[in-house]
């Protein structure tokens, strides 16, 4: 099913989607058009605008065409990295992908707050932590350094608050690592349950991947929906389909991106 994001920056829009009321593209697409998504927006075409989140994330909003992407990719020329998203249901074959960006699709998923909650507790835990050490990954707990994103922090606080697994610092699980790059990050969502993250967030890490910045961003929009809500990966990331087996969640969708290509 193809979504077509109409919106100016007056925010004024609407949805030609066919999707049922709560899926989750849709409700992503309403909060970005509602203005929950907030940051700096600046007009890249007469009915399309791009949003600029945390200092290093945008989004895309308004009919795409090679046009609006050029006008995008020379606005973000001077930043050092981009994570450029689209529209859901954006058909990249049917758009020539600017000069230093690669596309990719985002995955997410959800679940309900039971079945997360079981993710990370006891039996199951433990299960999962020898799987990845099974399949070469090395298991530590999160450090603050891997969290040095002020937005993140901020969104991680809005959506979870107190929560027992935030406790007074961003110690929210275990992480996998592979050649000493972060590439899950195993935490609790709305104060129980696990998602995975296949991106790191420290500085070290930009530009090899989303930033976790992202998952933050839309899991709190959706929260505001009323959603359960996971963190996600990059679909191109190494050796992501062996981390796939490790996400016991369900309603897998996905979107558009652009990754300002920095190798």
């Amino acid at each position: 099913m193809t979504t077509t994001l109409v919106g100016g920056t007056d925010d004024a829009g609407t949805l030609d989607a066919g999707l049922a009321a709560g899926h989750p593209n849709l409700v992503w697409a309403q909060a970005h058009l509602a203005g929950r998504m907030t940051g700096r927006r600046s007009p890249v075409a007469e009915r399309t605008e791009l949003l600029e989140v945390g200092g290093r994330l945008c989004f895309l909003a308004g009919p795409i065409d090679a046009a609006a992407l050029a006008a995008a990719a020379r606005a973000l020329r001077s930043r050092r990295t981009a994570m450029l998203v689209l529209p859901p249901g954006t058909d990249l074959d049917a758009l020539t992908v600017p000069d230093g960006f690669r596309a990719g699709l985002r995955q997410h998923f959800r679940g309900r707050s039971a079945d997360l909650r079981r993710a990370l507790t006891g039996a199951e835990e433990r299960e999962r932590r020898r799987r990845f050490r099974a399949d070469g990954y090395g298991l530590r707990r999160l450090r603050p350094s891997d969290i040095d994103d002020p937005l993140l922090r901020e969104t991680m606080l809005e959506v979870y608050g107190a929560a027992e697994h935030f406790r007074a610092g961003p110690e929210l699980g275990f992480c996998a690592t592979h050649e000493g790059r972060m590439v899950s990050w195993m935490h609790p969502v709305v104060g129980a349950g696990a998602g995975e993250v296949g991106a790191g967030t420290a500085a070290e890490h930009r530009g090899r991947g989303l930033s976790g910045t992202l998952v933050f961003v839309t899991a709190r929009a959706m929260a505001q929906a009323g959603l359960d809500v996971t963190a996600s990966w990059m679909a191109d990331l190494e050796a992501s389909w062996r981390l796939s087996r490790h996400a016991s969640l369900r309603h897998e969708f996905d979107y558009p991106v652009l990754v300002r290509d920095a190798r």
